[in-house]
């Protein structure tokens, strides 16, 4: 009588332990992501150096202060005061925010 009681409990126990395969739901959700937005830069940033190097001549011309004539020299201030007006334009303009960002 005892074996057919734990037969019975056996049976009993390895019911319960099987299990139904899960249900498998399907649902569309909608995930916005960020996506960058390539700028376009502004014509003025765009643009051609206005200014012209300068032209160097040799150190041993008697006009030469620094291998520029005095001439020169202010072309060369001038062009680099451009380069970095241009430089501070570029980086306020990469500093600015995107409308997404």
């Amino acid at each position: 009588m005892t074996r057919l009681g734990l037969l019975a409990a056996l049976c009993a126990c390895t019911a319960c332990t099987q299990t139904l395969p899960p249900r498998v739901i399907t649902r569309t959700v909608e995930v916005r992501v960020p996506v960058a937005v390539e700028r376009a830069a502004p014509a003025v940033l765009l643009a051609p150096i206005a200014h012209r190097p300068p032209t160097f001549i040799a150190p041993t011309d008697p006009a030469a202060t620094s291998a520029l004539s005095a001439e020169q020299e202010g072309v060369l201030r001038d062009w680099i005061a451009e380069l970095i007006a241009r430089d501070r334009a570029w980086r306020a303009w990469a500093r600015v925010e995107t409308p997404n960002g």
